[in-house]
């Protein structure tokens, strides 16, 4: 079971995907969830693993690539990956964490 199926629509799955104190393994199969923002805020939050931004990182969705791009907890091998991003979007996000961590 990919998704999670317990009666909760996709803003809901948003919130608890941006909640503070979500587990990495709630937010593991959040990361597969069909909704695009619902994967957007995975890739945003600072519980995600680093397996589950590595799968975020070949999203199809351009919006949650630049969410991981800008992660904090974002491994430097996915970094280099979406540093090949076709989306101007993605390349903001990384300068933007390089920035922050002042390279």
């Amino acid at each position: 079971m990919d998704e999670i199926k317990i009666g909760i629509d996709n803003e809901s799955k948003g919130f608890l995907a941006a909640y503070s104190k979500t587990p990495p393994e709630m937010l593991e199969k959040l990361a597969r969830d069909e909704n695009e923002y619902v994967r957007m805020e995975v890739a945003e939050s600072k519980n995600t693993s680093t397996k589950a931004l590595e799968k975020l990182s070949y999203d199809e969705n351009k919006d949650v690539r630049h969410c991981v791009a800008h992660n904090p907890n974002t491994p430097p091998e996915t970094l280099a990956k979406l540093a090949d991003d076709e989306w101007v979007g993605v390349l903001g996000g990384l300068w933007q964490k390089m920035k922050t961590l002042h390279l």
